[in-house]
């Protein structure tokens, strides 16, 4: 408000300025008030306090200070405060002050109280947390024994031991301590067993009962058993196993030095464990002393064996004793023992003696009874024989004497042999040999002895006469005669040829007329005066045809030219002759087979010759009619593999290679009866193949050729993929079985075999077991294919693992690295095995100066011993500090740049709690609430009362919340510009 006055004074109270000039002007400005004061408290003693002051009026810009005037900050909002009482003073450029008072809070910090109680009848308690004067909500992290870890505020059921913990309130503000939860339980028991026991032998100490051998307590079995011991539980912190075990000492003699068997009974309750002994005294367990090893014995094969070999066994057996329990109990074996003979007389058998005495002490002794054979066996020859042969079948007599000898072996057969080789008669009267007798018995021993044969030979020569004898009248008959009379033969009795001779007279035979005969006498004799005779007779006739020769074949083509002409020709070349009168020729030819040639093969023509005594002769010509046949040409034989992927195309290519050509050098057509369908697959073999052609004459001709099919590829065999199999499932076998049942195999040639383990290999020890499994593939040709495959077997435990809650930290809050910690120590394991927990995280990927907000996964695995593995994934979320900014100057002129004045920040403010103007004269002229940064349709466009306004400069209050929920307040001036 401006006015002109004549007033010259200046009112310090009401803060008026008054300037002089031509004029007496003055400026009367508003007094400071202040309207508030925000202020947070000092947490965790960290210096975090704040003050926000709302002051208004004052001319200018207004100033503040929170230490009674000393320091003064144009910013109206103070942070890193103690707790404590601050006087606040307001000032602006003229000189016009408020001063009020404040006082910042000391947020108390957390306290907490922990004890534990024991829980009975378990060495385990539960731990009771209750802190207080902090800030809930509250966050847990504990650390107990072997570094388990914990998030719950109490614990049930947890082992004795240290246990630490950190409790953070909902400001951050945290407080260690620690427990210790002491033994809580003891194990206490009475060992009032029997000192010791004396027995006789060692079988009569009592086995240990299976109850004891096991891991296991039903019902409280093993505490009722061993109560029966003398064993006497007073308590346990939970229930009890027994397990029982024996040891020995090592004595040196029988009486003096017994054996004691301590039987240790070891009592456990989870976790404690205490041991009984009781003490066995065993007399006799000494072994056997064998006074005299088993000896090996051998008896010829002519005695009793039977007996000989049972007086052996109990000679043996009478010799042994023990020292400390006499008498022994001898078995042998085999029971029944049987000499076992290499050859009829000769033979072993080892017999083993086991001797028990009456405490079961045992020890053996083995040797061999053997019986042998060395002497040969004897013979007896038949006396020398003499054979008079009238005939051959009086040879027969020696096999009868060759039979006739008498051996003998008292250890078994005998086979006898000998050197006689046939004689042959001779031309001597008389003829003798020696033959050798061997008798040999079932082990090779031999003798022989010898005897002789002498042969008489009285067989008289052989004579064959010649048969009778025709001689032709009118011809000289000297030479036939003589053949005649040489053509006798004469033979001894040994086959050589002897001289034969005869009665003939030459002029008997000229005495003869026709159809008289003259009878011949012939004789033989050998060189031992035997002899022989036999008659034959000389005839004479007339009756000679005369002598014809019939012309050569004569071969006339089928489809030839001029046949007529070439037969007629051959006709004319027979020739007849007779010596005595004149010879008339005819034949038979007929002119009429020429009219079918291709379907005749040949004509057998007749020539007659006929002499004037009507004496006759023929003979038979033979025209052929030649049709030369077809020539064909056989493929050489073939070998080809059955799995030849071109088997049937090359069998086609061989079969084309026939050829086939007639008497005129045409190519004909041949034809085969090969078919595919019966060609046959094996190693080696043989398909015969027949080819044929056939000309126009009908002639055919044939060749064979062979397919020879081989199998030399071996079969193809197609492996199981590996397979791992878990021994948790119900039916493993099954699961192996399938697995087996995908081998797969094939051969082009025919049949075949896989041959491979079908049995599984379990081991419920092992974590993980890895065999190979071969599988061969055989055909009918043992050509063979081999593949493996791996079967793994495992044994997979179960584990479990549960991810801490996900959290959220501010990237630069000096606790963000102890909550990570804790984040990644909060998982929980449940395994039946020892076990690894381990995570992905990495401190270097923590940006303690991050501008937006990001997530970091984390994947937490647990891996027992076994390897088996189980994860969870949590996620820490980051947030960077609060960044805001507020523009000095907009331009509020509709062009789509800066049209509004708002809030802006990053991914930490969350809400602009208030925006509110004012005007130089500290009057509110805009206001907005609860709406979210950086969206400029939430702010001033500079407006005020419908009109705009420009040039002007204005103060802003700001008040935003960040994402910690954490209020701020900002001021400043802003310039609206057109």
């Amino acid at each position: 408000m401006r006015t002109t006055s004549t007033i010259k004074l200046i009112i310090i109270r009401l803060c008026i300025i008054i300037v002089l000039s031509s004029s007496y002007t003055y400026l009367l400005a508003d007094p400071i008030t202040i309207t508030g004061i925000d202020q947070t408290q000092e947490t965790c003693n960290l210096s975090n306090g704040t003050l926000l002051i709302t002051a208004t009026g004052g001319a200018g810009q207004l100033f503040y200070s929170i230490d009674g005037g000393t320091v003064f900050q144009d910013s109206n909002f103070f942070e890193g405060l103690q707790s404590g009482d601050y006087l606040i003073v307001v000032t602006d450029g003229i000189a016009c002050t408020e001063i009020s008072t404040a006082q910042i809070a000391d947020a108390p910090e957390p306290l907490l109280n922990i004890s534990y109680q024991c829980i009975d009848t378990l060495n385990a308690a539960t731990i009771n947390l209750e802190p207080f004067d902090g800030i809930s909500p509250y966050t847990f992290s504990w650390l107990g024994p072997n570094g388990t870890t914990y998030t719950s505020e109490d614990l049930d059921n947890v082992e004795p031991g240290m246990y630490f913990i950190t409790v953070t309130d909902a400001l951050g503000c945290q407080i260690d301590s620690s427990i210790l939860v002491p033994t809580c339980c003891v194990l206490d028991i009475e060992c009032a067993i029997q000192n010791s026991t004396t027995l006789q032998c060692i079988n009569e100490l009592d086995e240990i009962d299976l109850s004891f051998q096991d891991q296991v307590s039903v019902a409280n079995e093993d505490q009722i058993l061993i109560s029966t011991r003398g064993i006497t539980i007073n308590s346990a912190c939970h229930t009890i196993i027994v397990q029982a075990f024996d040891s020995q000492n090592s004595p040196q003699s029988c009486n003096n030095d017994p054996l004691i068997v301590t039987r240790e009974y070891q009592i456990s309750d989870g976790a404690y464990t205490v041991s009984c002994f009781e003490d066995y005294i065993i007399e006799d367990h000494a072994p056997i002393l064998i006074t005299q090893e088993a000896q090996n014995i051998s008896h010829a094969c002519n005695q009793d064996i039977n007996a000989r070999l049972q007086e052996w066994i109990d000679n043996i057996a009478s010799t042994q004793f023990d020292i400390c329990s006499d008498p022994l109990t001898v078995t042998i074996d085999p029971p029944n023992p049987q000499v076992n003979y290499s050859c009829q007389g000769s033979g072993s058998v080892n017999v083993t003696f086991y001797l028990e005495d009456a405490c079961g002490n045992r020890d053996t002794t083995t040797a061999r009874f053997s019986v042998f054979d060395n002497i040969g066996p004897s013979i007896g020859c038949p006396a020398d024989l003499d054979v008079i042969i009238q005939q051959n079948s009086d040879l027969d007599q020696i096999d009868t004497w060759l039979d006739s000898t008498s051996p003998f072996d008292a250890c078994g057969p005998v086979t006898v042999t000998n050197d006689y080789s046939e004689i042959m008669l001779s031309d001597d009267c008389e003829a003798s040999t020696s033959v050798t007798f061997t008798a040999t018995d079932d082990c090779g021993n031999s003798n022989t002895c010898r005897a002789n044969i002498t042969i008489q030979n009285n067989i008289n020569p052989l004579i064959n006469c010649p048969t009778s004898l025709t001689i032709e009248c009118g011809q000289s008959g000297d030479a036939a005669v003589s053949d005649w009379l040489n053509s006798a033969l004469g033979e001894s009795s040994t086959g050589t040829m002897l001289s034969v001779n005869s009665d003939y007279n030459p002029a008997a035979l000229d005495q003869l007329i026709c159809g008289e005969s003259l009878d011949v006498i012939f004789s033989v004799s050998d060189n031992c005066q035997r002899s022989n005779f036999c008659t034959s007779t000389i005839m004479l006739v007339d009756n000679n045809a005369p002598d014809i020769i019939c012309p050569s074949t004569i071969e006339i083509e089928a489809l030839g030219q001029n046949q007529i002409n070439e037969i007629e020709n051959w006709l004319l070349q027979v020739v007849a002759s007779d010596q005595c009168t004149q010879v008339d020729l005819s034949n038979s030819f007929d002119p009429s087979i020429l009219n079918d040639l291709c379907s005749a093969e040949e004509f057998m023509i007749q020539f007659v010759a006929e002499d004037q005594c009507g004496n006759s002769n023929d003979c038979l010509g033979t025209i052929t009619v030649t049709k030369a046949p077809p020539s064909i040409s056989c493929p050489l034989a073939i070998e080809l593999d059955c799995e030849d992927p071109d088997l049937d195309q090359k069998i086609s290519d061989w079969l084309n290679l026939a050829e086939a050509n007639n008497d005129q050098s045409n190519l004909l057509v041949v034809d085969h009866d090969y078919l595919s369908s019966n060609l046959l697959f094996g190693c080696n073999e043989v398909n015969i193949v027949n080819f044929i052609t056939e000309d126009a004459c009908n002639q055919i001709a044939e060749c064979v050729s062979q397919i020879r099919i081989t199998d030399s590829s071996p079969p193809t065999i197609n492996c199981p993929d590996d397979m791992t199999i878990d021994l948790v499932e119900l039916d493993y076998q099954a699961t192996f079985d399938t697995w087996q049942n995908t081998i797969a195999g094939s051969d082009g040639c025919g049949n075949f075999d896989i041959v491979y383990n079908d049995q599984i290999n379990i081991t419920f020890e092992a974590c993980e077991i890895t065999e190979p499994y071969e599988y061969t593939i055989i055909d009918g040709c043992n050509n063979t294919s081999s593949c493996i495959s791996n079967l793994t077997v495992i044994n997979e435990f179960n584990i479990s693992i549960t991810c801490p809650e996900d959290i959220t930290v501010g990237c630069s809050h000096p606790q963000t690295s102890a909550a990570v910690d804790g984040f990644l120590n909060q998982t929980i394991v449940e395994s039946e095995l020892s076990y690894m927990v381990f995570n992905d995280y990495t401190f270097n990927i923590l940006n303690s100066d991050c501008q937006e907000s990001y997530d970091i996964d984390v994947i937490f695995t647990a891996e027992d011993e076994c390897g088996t593995l189980a994860d969870c994934e949590a996620s820490i979320h980051l947030l960077p500090d609060m960044k805001i900014y507020i523009p000095n100057i907009f331009s509020p002129n509709s062009d789509d740049l800066n049209d509004a004045f708002t809030v802006y920040g990053n991914s930490s403010l969350a809400r602009v709690i208030t925006l509110t103007i004012y005007d130089r004269w500290g009057s509110k002229i805009h206001e907005a609430s609860d709406f979210p940064p950086n969206d400029s349709s939430y702010g001033w466009e500079g407006n005020f009362n419908e009109s705009e306004v420009s040039g002007e400069v204005f103060t802003y209050l700001v008040q935003v919340l960040d994402i910690f929920n954490q209020e701020h307040t900002f001021t400043g001036s802003i310039q609206a510009i057109k």
